[in-house]
This record gives C-alpha cells, sequence and structure tokens, in this order.
C-alpha cells in the first residue's frame, strides 16, 4: 500500500469541475500536497452543491466533466505526483425524476429489476403498504380536484405530472386509458379494432409477469399507432376527460406501483428508509450483493484502471451491515486500497478491530485536538455563569435525551411505527402474553433515544460481550430514568437475553433482524438529535458543539491526550487527521478563537456583561438570552481579522443565524417558520456590529485579544495535525484563515489564485524572513507557510510518519501544564513537536511579543534519541542538550519541530 502522506479535500460542482481542477494542479503540487480528496463525482441531482444525491453511480456526472476527461485529469495528477481520494456514497441515492432506477419501480413495482436497490416495501418485509412519493404540498384528494395532477401523453408515453415534476405510470394505467378510448372509437372502424389487439395483448402480458423487453415492444408499437390522426383526436379528448374527472383520475392513480402524498406526512409515517429525515433521499440495499455490484461498476472500473487510489465511504453507519459492506468493498478493491470511513465515535468508543480499512475521515482526531488545545480550568466557571444567567433550567444529560426524544417523535414518527410493527411481526416475545402496543412501541422508543453511541456492528446473536454490555445498560438506564412501565421494559430485556444465551436460531435470526434495523436508526436519531439539534441549543462553550465533539466536553489532561495518540499509532497510524470538513459547524480558526475562551474565562465574562448591560438601552424586544450567548460566541470567533474588512461578513451572519434557529426548533422550525423571531435575531446582529459605537468600543480591544491567542492556538492545531499519528487532510481553501459558518458557507468558491500568488511570495523564505511573517499574522501568510513547510516535512520523512511510534516528552518547570510536547521516532530517526497550551491564560504573556516571554526554567526532557544536537525544521535554529528550554524552542513561533542528529545537519 501506498498511502497519502497527506489529503486536501476539494469539493467539486459544477462551478469548480474536471477543468477547473486541472488548473489548480500546479499550486496543489507546489504547496506540497500528496493525495486529493475528492467528493462525489457520480451523477448527481442537475445543480448538486455537494454530489451526495447520486442519481446514476454507474456514471461521471456530466456537471463535472466525462469519463474520458476524468481519464486525462488523472494522467496529469499522477504527473504531478498526486495520487486521488476518491469519496462514494453507498447509503443512499436521490429521490428524483432523474433517478432511472428508482423512476423503473414507480413504474413496474415488483416487476422492475431494480426494485431489490431500494429499501422499499418492495424489498423489505420490514417496510408495508404501497411506496409513498411524498411531493405533494396539500392532500391529494384536493389537488387532483383542483386539477393540478394531470396524466398526460408525450413522445409515445404516458405520465403523471404536479407542479412540473413528472412520474412514470404502471402498464396498468394503460389499460384503463384503452378503455376509456374503445368507448370513444366508432367500433366497426380499423382503429377500434386495432385498439383491441393491443389491449388483448397488454392483458396478456401483465398476466404472464411480463418482461421489460415485451412490454418495451409493447409501447414502441402503440407509440408508433397513436400517430394515427383519428387516435390522436380521441386520446386528446379522453386525456381531457379524466383530467377533469376526479373519480376517473383517482381510478388511474389507483393502479400506480406509487401513492402520491404530501411532503409533510413524512414526519409521521414513511415506508421507505431515507437518510436521515431528508425525504428526497432514498437508502439502497447494498447488502445485497446484486445490488453492491451495480451500485459499485464505476467504483470498480476506476481502481481497476487506477484512476483512483483509495476511498471514502460516506456514512457507514446508514448501512444494513457496514461489516459485511467493508469485507465486499475490500474484494472489490485490493488489500492495497487506501480506504477509510466517516465514523464519528463518542467519548470511550474505539473503531472496529476487525474492519479491514485504515481508519476514519478524522472527527475522532478533530475531537481530541479540541479538547487538548482547550483548558479543562475554565469549564467550571463558565459552567457555573451559563447555569447562572444563561440558562439555569436544563441539564445537558436531560437537554441530550428531550432532543433526541424530539427528533424521534416529531420527525421520525414512521420509522418508529415501522420498527414496532416489524418486532410485533417477527413474534419475539413469549407467547400466551397480552401487550400494547403502545407500550412496546415506547420501550422501542427509549431504546433508540437512550442507546449511547452512533450504533453497534454485530451481524448476528449472540453479540460480542461488550456489546451485550451496552445493550443491558441501556435497558438499565431506562429504568433508572423513572420509565412508567417497567414490565414491559423487562420483557424487552427478556428478548435480548434470550437472543443472546438462548439456543433458538431462528429466533436469534429474527433477533439480529430486529437489532440491525435499530441500528440503523440510532445513528440518525444521535446525529439529528446531537449535531442538528443540541449543539445548536446549548451553548455554555460552543467550541465543542462541533462534530465529533460533543457540548459535554471541555478540555482533556495532556496525559490523556497521550495516551490517545499512542494508541491510535498503534492501531490507526493511517486514519485521517481532520479539523475541517464540509459538515464541521464552523471553520477551523473560529475553533481556535474559542479555545480562547476556556483559558481566560473571566476576560470573555466581562466582554458578555459589558454587552448584556449596553443591551439594557437596546430600542427593541431582545431575543432569548441563550441566543443572545450564542451570537456572541460565534461574532468573537467568526469576525474578520482586526483591521479587515469583509463586505459579505454581515449577510452571511444572518444568513447562518437563520439555519441556527431552525436547526435548534426552539424559536423557529424549517417546517414551521418564525419570521419574527428570526428578524429580531438578525436586527439585534445588525445592531450591535453594524456602527454601534458603544459595543465597538469594548468590542474592538476584546477582537484583537481572542485574535491573537486563537492564531496561536491556530498554529499549534495546524502543527498538531501533522505531527500526531494519523493522515493530515486540509480542507479546501485553509490554508488561509477560515471563519466560515456552517455549510453552505463553508462550500465558498475558493480563492485559489490569491493562494498561489501568496505562496510564491512565501516559500523560499529563510529564518529572517519568518519573523516578518509573524508581525504581518493577520494576512494569513503565515498559516500558509507553515501548511507548506509540514507539507514537505510529511514526505521527506514519510516512513517515519507512516510507521513510527509516539513518545509523550516530559515537560519540567513552573509552565509545564502549558506545553504539550512528544517525540515521533522510527528506525534512529526523532523529531520532536513543541507546542504551547492555554497561553491566554498567563500572567504577563504578550501574543505579540512570545519569544520575550520569561518561561523560567520551563524545559522539555529528551531521552533515547540518537544524540544531544537538535535542529528546528522550521526556523533553522540550532541547539544541544537533552533537556531544551522552552524559550529556545519558541525563538520566533509559538510552535516548534526538532530533529535530533549526531553529526552536522544538512540543508
Amino acid at each position: 500500500m501506498n498511502p497519502p502522506s497527506s489529503t486536501y479535500r476539494l469539493q467539486l460542482t459544477r462551478q469548480f469541475n474536471f477543468s477547473d481542477l486541472d488548473q489548480q494542479i500546479g499550486y496543489l503540487e507546489k504547496l506540497g500536497v500528496d493525495t486529493l480528496y475528492l467528493s462525489p463525482i457520480f451523477k448527481a441531482v442537475p445543480g448538486s452543491l455537494h454530489g451526495y444525491d447520486v442519481v446514476d453511480p454507474t456514471v461521471i456526472n456530466p456537471e463535472l466533466g466525462n469519463l474520458k476527461q476524468l481519464t486525462i485529469l488523472r494522467k496529469k495528477i499522477q504527473k504531478a505526483g498526486l495520487k486521488w481520494l476518491q469519496d462514494i456514497v453507498p447509503n443512499h441515492m436521490a429521490f428524483h425524476p432523474n433517478n432511472s432506477w428508482l423512476q423503473h419501480v414507480l413504474e413496474h413495482g415488483p416487476s422492475s429489476p431494480f426494485y431489490r436497490h431500494f429499501d422499499t416495501p418492495l424489498s423489505s418485509a420490514y417496510l408495508q403498504g404501497k411506496l409513498m412519493v411524498p411531493v405533494l404540498a396539500r392532500p391529494l384528494k384536493e389537488l387532483i380536484e383542483t386539477g393540478e395532477i394531470e396524466l398526460k401523453t408525450g413522445k409515445g408515453s404516458l405520465y403523471l405530472t404536479y407542479s412540473g415534476i413528472h412520474l412514470p405510470v404502471s402498464p396498468q394505467t394503460w389499460l384503463l386509458l384503452l378503455d376509456q378510448v374503445r368507448e370513444q372509437l366508432d367500433a366497426e372502424s380499423p382503429e377500434a379494432e386495432r385498439l383491441e389487439l393491443y389491449r388483448e395483448q397488454l392483458q396478456l402480458l401483465l398476466s404472464d409477469g411480463y418482461d421489460q423487453s415485451a412490454w418495451e415492444q409493447w409501447r414502441e408499437e402503440v407509440a408508433r399507432w397513436s400517430r394515427n390522426p383519428e387516435y390522436r383526436t380521441v386520446l386528446t379528448r379522453v386525456l381531457r376527460d379524466i383530467n377533469s374527472s376526479p373519480d376517473l383520475l383517482s381510478a388511474m392513480l389507483e393502479v400506480q406501483n406509487y401513492e402520491l402524498c404530501p411532503w409533510s406526512e413524512t414526519d409521521r409515517r414513511i415506508n421507505y428508509r431515507r437518510f436521515f429525515t431528508i425525504s428526497s433521499l432514498i437508502c439502497v440495499n447494498t447488502q445485497d450483493e446484486a445490488v453492491f455490484r451495480d451500485t459499485h461498476k464505476l467504483i470498480k472500473s476506476l481502481l481497476k484502471r487506477s484512476v483512483i487510489d483509495g476511498l471514502r465511504v460516506d456514512h457507514i453507519d446508514g448501512l444494513y451491515n457496514p461489516a459485511q459492506y467493508l469485507r465486499n468493498l475490500r474484494k472489490l478493491s485490493s488489500s492495497d486500497t487506501y480506504i477509510v470511513v466517516e465514523k464519528i465515535l463518542e467519548a470511550k468508543e474505539s473503531l472496529p478491530s476487525d474492519w479491514d480499512i485504515q481508519g476514519t475521515t478524522g472527527y475522532d482526531f478533530l475531537s481530541l485536538s479540541n479538547n487538548v488545545l482547550s483548558d479543562h480550568n475554565g469549564k467550571l466557571p463558565l459552567t457555573r455563569y451559563y447555569r447562572a444567567a444563561i440558562d439555569p433550567e436544563h441539564s445537558l444529560k436531560q437537554m441530550q435525551i428531550d432532543k433526541k426524544s424530539l427528533i424521534l417523535q416529531d420527525y421520525m414518527a414512521g420509522e418508529l411505527d415501522n420498527l414496532t410493527r416489524y418486532f410485533l411481526d417477527l413474534r419475539l416475545l413469549p407467547e400466551g402474553r397480552s401487550y400494547e402496543v403502545s407500550n412496546i412501541r415506547n420501550a422501542i422508543a427509549s431504546f433508540l433515544i437512550y442507546f449511547p453511541v452512533y450504533r453497534l456492528y454485530d451481524e448476528k446473536f449472540p453479540l460480542r460481550e461488550a456489546s451485550f454490555r451496552t445493550v443491558t445498560s441501556v435497558w438499565r438506564n431506562i429504568l433508572y430514568s423513572g420509565y412508567e412501565d417497567p414490565r414491559t421494559i423487562g420483557r424487552m430485556r427478556w428478548v435480548f437475553r434470550h437472543a443472546q444465551y438462548g439456543t433458538d436460531s431462528d429466533y436469534q435470526e429474527g433477533a439480529a433482524s430486529f437489532f440491525l434495523r435499530c441500528m440503523q436508526l440510532t445513528g440518525p436519531l444521535m446525529a439529528k438529535g446531537v449535531e442538528d439539534t443540541l449543539m445548536y441549543t446549548y451553548h455554555r462553550q460552543i467550541c465543542h458543539n462541533e462534530v465529533g465533539d460533543h457540548p459535554g466536553n471541555f478540555g482533556m489532561k495532556v496525559q490523556d491526550f497521550h495516551e490517545a495518540m499512542k494508541k491510535r499509532a498503534q492501531c490507526w497510524p493511517l486514519s485521517q487527521n481532520a479539523t475541517a470538513t464540509h459538515d464541521t459547524k464552523r471553520g477551523e480558526d473560529a475553533r481556535a478563537r474559542l479555545q480562547v475562551i476556556s483559558a481566560s474565562p473571566d476576560r470573555w465574562l466581562e466582554f458578555v456583561e459589558k454587552t448584556l448591560a449596553l443591551l439594557e438601552e437596546y430600542p427593541h424586544e431582545l431575543p432569548e438570552r441563550n441566543d443572545v450567548y450564542f451570537l456572541l460566541q460565534t461574532i468573537a470567533c467568526t469576525h474578520p481579522m482586526p483591521d479587515t474588512e469583509d463586505r459579505t461578513y454581515l449577510d452571511r451572519l444572518k444568513a447562518y443565524l437563520q439555519k441556527y434557529l431552525r436547526e435548534g426548533k426552539v424559536n423557529s422550525r424549517w417546517e414551521t417558520v418564525n419570521e419574527r423571531y428570526e428578524e429580531r435575531f438578525s436586527e439585534l446582529a445588525e445592531w450591535l456590529l453594524n456602527g454601534n459605537e458603544a459595543f465597538t468600543a469594548f468590542f474592538t480591544p476584546y477582537l484583537h485579544f481572542i485574535a491573537r491567542f486563537g492564531i496561536i492556538n491556530s498554529l499549534a492545531q495546524t502543527t498538531l495535525k501533522f505531527m500526531a499519528p494519523g493522515i493530515p487532510d486540509i480542507y479546501q481553501g485553509t490554508e488561509l484563515w477560515d471563519f466560515s459558518f456552517v455549510d453552505p458557507d463553508n462550500r465558498r468558491p475558493v480563492d485559489f489564485a490569491r493562494r498561489n500568488q501568496l505562496l510564491d511570495e512565501i516559500k523560499d523564505l529563510q529564518s529572517e524572513g519568518i519573523g516578518e511573517l509573524w508581525d504581518n499574522r493577520y494576512d494569513a501568510r503565515i498559516k500558509l507557510w507553515l501548511l507548506y513547510k509540514l507539507l514537505a516535512l510529511r514526505k521527506s520523512a514519510a516512513d517515519l510518519f507512516r510507521d513510527g511510534d509516539y513518545t509523550p516528552l516530559e515537560v519540567r518547570g513552573s509552565y509545564s501544564r502549558h506545553i504539550l510536547a512528544f517525540k515521533r521516532h522510527h528506525r534512529g530517526e526523532n523529531i520532536v513537536m513543541i507546542a504551547p497550551l492555554y497561553l491566554a491564560g498567563m500572567e504577563g504573556m504578550n501574543p505579540d511579543r512570545i519569544a520575550d516571554f520569561d518561561w523560567k526554567d520551563t524545559r522539555v526532557r529528551i531521552d533515547n534519541a540518537p544524540g544531544t544536537k537538535w535542529h528546528n525544521l522550521l526556523i533553522s535554529r540550532e541547539g544541544q542538550g537533552r533537556e531544551i528550554p522552552v524559550k529556545d524552542a519558541f525563538s520566533i513561533l509559538p510552535v516548534a519541530i526538532l530533529a535530533f542528529y549526531m553529526s552536522e545537519p544538512t540543508n
């Protein structure tokens, strides 16, 4: 395997397609990137901004280019020494007219060769009823009566149309149509005789369980016949009669393989599996071998032709059996293919060790780095203030339960009903006893809500011991919560114990089927309840309201970080290290600013109190204080650097605040927008930022404070990402300061020309020029330069970073708690990283002149190096000794990378 030494994640769209990427190869090669990490390239919904709404996984998205262009582009990339990591989407496709497989299923139902491809009532006993097509704005009956749904013909085909949407109709529809046409044709005419022949052929075709070729041949013949003027005249009249008659049109709708219904109904009932609560994304049965082959045909071809080198698997938790899927994916690719999965790990959760992959996409690293750079000493004062002055009513633990319950009951009630009915159909409860369905439903709901991780990955009963302990603890925690029906919980616990310890293989198979379906819901419920609701409502410190992290986290001990990194080096050394993605809640440098709050809570609370005092003079009705507190943190962490201007900032902020309110589901929701409250929130933001002199007077000095210390955290975060075990990932454009809001703000076009120009200016800087970068660090060249140096280091010491050990280093002296140090070593090669922690909390620390700070006796102890001489790889400074004074390490920059050697270094 030739794994990446670094990845650079790019978002491909029609605004940045293969041709645009081609123009940036030179810049990315010059920067030192090793591997391009590309968003999905498969045919997606027209105008897609992300590519995860795939309509055909077997062809290249024409908005990006074609296969020939891709092949040519790949050769250029290879010539530049770059590899290709491709994002794939096995869990879902778009519920869209351009999805030809799905359209075929809608037209032909169980007779379609694609009926098993989608998780619907056609392919699974888990789901029942006629497949819902939730595209209507109002009830079906009302739309029929108003004539907004019509049956039409064109190009020899029939279809239903509503609000610009075209839907195929079943072959049975033609029988009803021909019956209507027959009534209006002259019974003695040749056309009536021809019609009767076609009608009899169609009846015979349908009675035999028609095949596709026979159906297409019949329809082509009818299409040719339909050009006859007499038939066309009658057909036009018949269609007019059908569309004007609610009874006739209803009869036509009744014979379809699907049910048209309002999109709003999917919160209460749903009979296909969807991605989270997004009804426009329908899930795929990749556990079926034939479906796997069909959906991975192009992927297999691209791998075989070496067009792509590695795979990133989107939303692994949504699959029915992730372990089986990864086994199949490994067989499809090869033992040398680099594979990572998008997986969010909760605290103390580990990636399954039996997965034949290289690791995750890096959210676990994001959480670890975010917490080690946050000062846990700030937890108590910030928690006390939040509880006392902002939100005294809610505990975080109960809020998480409440938010998950909200999502399940208000947005996923249909999924819960499906699971409840499926459980009862499986007859897993002891026979001879009566059960209230509502009690069973409530018990299953509690199981999903109290589940502590996204999901487990066992494929059958008995579960692994650790997994069964998790399941047992869920039922126990439900009872501890004061659940009102302990008898039903006891019976549900019996089901799992019986499956775990019994010997009835049929019973175990049924229990496993129910369990795996539960696991397909615990993940979406965690994501929607915590990531997309709790993280928009609990604001003690929004630094940890981040994908992969958790609002309940608040810093970690350095020794715990070291233990996590040692385990990472041992178990998952090729896992990605991410600090920003298209899914993160805010830019990586915004998060670095927020870390400053934990180190200096008093300074933060002083700013908050001044603002709240100012708001007593606010001329309008204020939003809730919790929202105000969020707004202040958001402004502090995302505001442009001091003395710089971004004319788009206020408008972007307002758009973000609207999304924040709707995601939080407290004062507004996507489906029930509270426009007045949203306006109040935007008005407050504008009042503070649009020339309010009183606010500016105390915000400006605080912005300077948090920005300057935030820069130090940003550089430490960047260096840590490259030096720690794992593959560093750079999200597009984050070579410069990135204070983006959540998607879609973080998908804005990247100004590569500016980055290329800046890189040319700084890439050959010598040590004497580094000080100038530091002095002008607001312009972000310092970050670009650091990335350039770190990318080169990862390439030059590839074996060390791929196979090297991780050793924590002892820090001694007065400020030892403010230093993080470790060593990477492999076959005599030793590189040491020294980074600062929580500097904003150090008395007398001037972020402009860190080199002048008196670190006193603070030093880093180096053991087991081949020599005592060291060379600072960032600033070409040298030293000697087993103990490195921090003052020497930070002589220019607040981070240091030291190489130890026996003889004189070579530059």
